[in-house]
C-alpha cells in the first residue's frame, strides 16, 4: 500500500516547483523532482540509438573485465579453502 501525504502530492504535480502552505507561502518541496535541464536527455532518433550503442559497449568491458577477475581469484580462493572429496561425501 502506497501512502502519500498531500504535500507529496501538490509537489509531485507541481513537478517538484514546491508547495504552498496553509499560510499560502511558498514551502520547498522535499521531494524535488529533477528539472529537465539537469537531466541528460538521450533523443529518440538514429543518433540517440548510436549513443546509446556506444555507451553498452563501453560499459559491456568493464562487466566483462570483472567477470575475469572473479575467475581469476578463483583458484586463490581454492588455494586458501581447500575443500576435499571427502569432505563433501561425509556431509557435515
Amino acid at each position: 500500500m502506497l501512502l502519500i501525504s498531500r504535500l507529496e502530492l501538490v509537489c509531485a504535480l507541481r513537478e517538484g516547483n514546491g508547495a504552498i502552505n496553509q499560510k499560502g507561502k511558498a514551502m520547498p518541496c522535499p521531494h524535488r523532482i529533477p528539472s529537465p535541464t539537469t537531466m541528460i536527455i538521450i533523443p529518440d532518433s538514429v543518433e540517440g540509438a548510436v549513443i546509446i550503442s556506444i555507451v553498452d559497449f563501453i560499459l559491456s568491458f568493464f562487466i566483462i573485465s570483472g567477470i575475469g577477475v572473479v575467475l581469476a581469484l578463483l583458484p586463490l580462493v581454492n588455494r586458501f579453502w581447500h575443500i576435499d572429496d571427502k569432505d563433501l561425501k561425509s556431509g557435515h
